[in-house]
């Protein structure tokens, strides 16, 4: 088996490779006969949408780019859903944006590729005053506990700058259930840290209001409970730990997530997956601090 990052903190760094899409012009060029490059306009618009390569091939010809004639042909209707979800947003000018965003705006259904395009369109604190009214359903084609949802609900459906952190508007019940989502290392570290972030916050609050010492040692003994819950399995005891400081991390049914990784787990011992790094936080999360060093030594060894 392919060894698995050493160590908790290997995994937070580590970036799952990324697959850059190739244009379809590129791929069309890499073909040695005209009948094979027949063959491949014919799947692509059975796939994509009727007349799309001729459209391309007519647009390359004029000196206009690939990308620029897949948003003119998702202006048109012309592409089907899985057409529209290969169109590069990101590499289209932003001064065409705001023509994007209009036909979104007053679409009769929302999409899974409309919605991924306001999230590529969307940067920094350019805000679409239009989509308010379609906030909810684009955030419908985000799973509610994945962070995800939530980076676009309060940073770019909202306009907000960057280094806002979406993470400080989310709700307590909202952090909660993004612990039932699977997450990577980095965004449960991330997830982690805000809970701890509160917890420490609301701590101070209650001490001092109490009139009870917030010097380190007496502080410390105060947070023990927290921290302890915080590296425990399903962070179990986090709810009764935090309740008395006016928190609720009432925990969420987590037998989906437990179905979910124990058969990604099943999936690594079977060298059906290579590695962990797309849920290595949840592991975490599952089998608290140690269970997760323990699991991942075993792994380690095979």
């Amino acid at each position: 088996m392919k060894t698995l990052l050493n160590g908790l903190l290997a995994l937070m760094l580590a970036a799952a490779p990324v697959s850059a899409f190739e244009p379809l012009l590129e791929r069309r060029a890499k073909l040695d006969s005209e009948q094979e490059q027949a063959n491949f306009d014919a799947r692509m618009d059975q796939r994509f949408g009727t007349g799309v390569m001729a459209r391309l091939i007519a647009a390359a010809e004029n000196g206009d780019t690939e990308d620029a004639e897949m948003m003119r042909l998702y202006l048109e209707g012309v592409l089907t859903e899985e057409g529209a979800a290969i169109v590069q947003w990101k590499k289209i000018d932003k001064g065409l944006r705001p023509g994007v965003i209009d036909h979104i705006a007053a679409k009769d259904a929302i999409t899974a590729a409309d919605a991924r395009a306001v999230w590529e369109m969307t940067r920094h604190a350019e805000y679409w005053p239009q989509l308010e009214p379609r906030h909810a359903e684009i955030l419908a084609h985000y799973p509610d506990n994945s962070l995800a949802h939530y980076f676009l609900k309060y940073t770019k459906l909202h306009g907000l700058q960057g280094s806002t952190s979406y993470l400080a508007q989310m709700t307590d019940d909202e952090l909660m259930k993004a612990t039932t989502g699977v997450l990577p290392a980095k965004e449960y570290d991330e997830l982690r840290q805000e809970v701890l972030s509160r917890c420490i916050g609301a701590m101070t609050r209650f001490r001092r209001d109490a009139g009870l010492p917030n010097d380190a040692e007496s502080f410390g003994e105060a947070m023990a409970p927290v921290l302890a819950a915080l590296n425990s399995p399903l962070w179990e005891g986090l709810a009764a730990a935090t309740a008395g400081i006016g928190l609720d991390f009432t925990a969420p049914d987590y037998s989906g997530l437990i179905a979910e990784l124990t058969s990604r787990d099943e999936a690594l011992d079977e060298r059906r997956i290579p590695s962990a790094i797309k849920f290595a936080g949840s592991m975490v999360f599952w089998k608290g601090t140690e269970g997760y060093l323990t699991w991942a030594q075993n792994h380690e060894q095979d």
